[in-house]
Formats: C-alpha cells, structure tokens, sequence
C-alpha cells in the first residue's frame, strides 16, 4: 500500500470487515431461529444459554447475541476466525 507521498505502507492485517459483519448477521439470524435469544415483552434481559451471555445488556437495540460477543471477545482478549468457525462452537 502506498501513502500519500509514494511510500510503502504496511499495516496489520484486520479481519475482512465484510466477511465479520456476514458471519454477525447470520450468527444473530441462527440464534433468533434457534429461539435462543431473548425476545421478551419488556425488550430487556438476557437468556444466559450462552458463553457469552454475561455480557448481554438486553435486546432493546437489536444483535444482542453480536453486541454481547463482541464485549465477550473484548473483554477476554479472543479472536473468532469467522471464516471457519461454526455457530454451536462460539454458542
């Protein structure tokens, strides 16, 4: 990669912004199918079946599942390789 004044760059590799914001939205979709995240009247709460639901605030923005993985990864300083990894593995 260039800069702005013809010189080589390199930057550390980051996961592919797409193909992590697909593998979000269909991880969100299986886990609103497999009924495991909360859909309660109230829009607060948390269904604690996953490794990663202490880290759920509620569902009243939406992703809940997402929201919560990521504050899990975060929190514990974990990658997830969103090319192979399967949904009942990070579940």
């Amino acid at each position: 990669m260039l800069d702005l004044f013809g010189n080589e760059t390199s930057h550390p590799r980051k996961p592919d912004n797409k193909i992590k914001r697909n593998w979000e939205n269909r991880f969100q979709r299986w886990s609103d199918k497999s009924g495991l995240s909360t859909k309660n009247t109230t829009g607060y709460g948390c269904c604690g079946y996953g490794s990663m639901c202490d880290y759920c605030d509620g569902n009243h923005n939406g992703r809940e599942c997402i929201r919560a993985l990521n504050a899990m990864l975060k929190a514990e300083n974990k990658t997830i390789d969103y090319v192979s990894q399967k949904f009942e593995d990070v579940w």
